[in-house]
Formats: C-alpha cells, sequence, structure tokens
C-alpha cells in the first residue's frame, strides 16, 4: 500500500466504501381512524421480506460515486429488466439472487461505478479492495 500511495499521490483515488442492507418495511408510527377505536389493523410483511443492499462511497477528496443498490431478483427477470427505466441519475443497480453484495455485484460496481469514475482523471489506477486492514482483490479485478 506504501508503493502505491508515494506511485499516486491523489486523494480522488482514496475511496471509503461501505455497504449496508435496507428494510423496505417499516411499521407506521402513525395511524387514521376513528376516535375510540379499541383496535387498528396493521398490515406489514415479515421483518426481513423486502430489502435491498446500499453500497455508498466517498473519495478522500470528498468525492461521491454513485450509489450503488443490489435488489433482491432473478438476473434477467422482471426487476432487472424495469431497472433502466426507474433508477434516477446518480444510482447504480443490479439484481441478485437474495439482493446481496458478493463477488458478482462487486464486479459490477467495479465495471459501472470505479471505472467510470477513474475514466476521469490522467494516470489510470486499477483498485483494490481493503476491508477491516485486509487487501482483497478478486480474481476478475486481477486480470
Amino acid at each position: 500500500m506504501t508503493s502505491f500511495h508515494n506511485r499516486v499521490n491523489h486523494e480522488h483515488y482514496f475511496v471509503n466504501m461501505d455497504q449496508t442492507p435496507v428494510y423496505m418495511n417499516c411499521a407506521p408510527h402513525l395511524t387514521v381512524h376513528k376516535k375510540g377505536t379499541k383496535t387498528v389493523p396493521i398490515r406489514v410483511r415479515g421483518v426481513n421480506s423486502q430489502s435491498f443492499s446500499l453500497a455508498v462511497a466517498v473519495a478522500k477528496d470528498g468525492t461521491k460515486l454513485p450509489l450503488f443498490v443490489v435488489f433482491k431478483g432473478m438476473p434477467g427477470g422482471s426487476i432487472e429488466r424495469s431497472l433502466p427505466e426507474i433508477t434516477p441519475d446518480g444510482i447504480v443497480c443490479a439484481v441478485q439472487e437474495k439482493g446481496w453484495m458478493d463477488t458478482s455485484m462487486m464486479n459490477i460496481r467495479y465495471e459501472k461505478v470505479w471505472k467510470s469514475y477513474i475514466a476521469g482523471y490522467e494516470e489510470k489506477v486499477d483498485c483494490c479492495w481493503v476491508t477491516t486492514f485486509v487487501v482483497r482483490t478478486s480474481v476478475y479485478l486481477r486480470k
């Protein structure tokens, strides 16, 4: 890492990324019903029934990279086919069977987020992922 830092000493190449699950099933805190009603029915799904993974990344110089969202669904299925028409600018979406950020999703993120981010800079560098102070690279990224 030290030799990389000495070779490419630009704050836009040092990017912190984190991912988190986001649950879309929040129980309401406010209901509207007739005054004095003893019971108010609330419909909710199971706790983990609808969620997606969200990866956010910010460079050391403060640049925010596009959000990367992984939805649960079948690759090539109806959810994936509908993404281009419903995805706002600045967000990159993908679909994975469990809605998790796995190696295939990191490869898509590398292609759609990282490559377009570094394309605007003179020095072209590859990347390595540093997680809990352990350097990890996939075979795909080492090519």
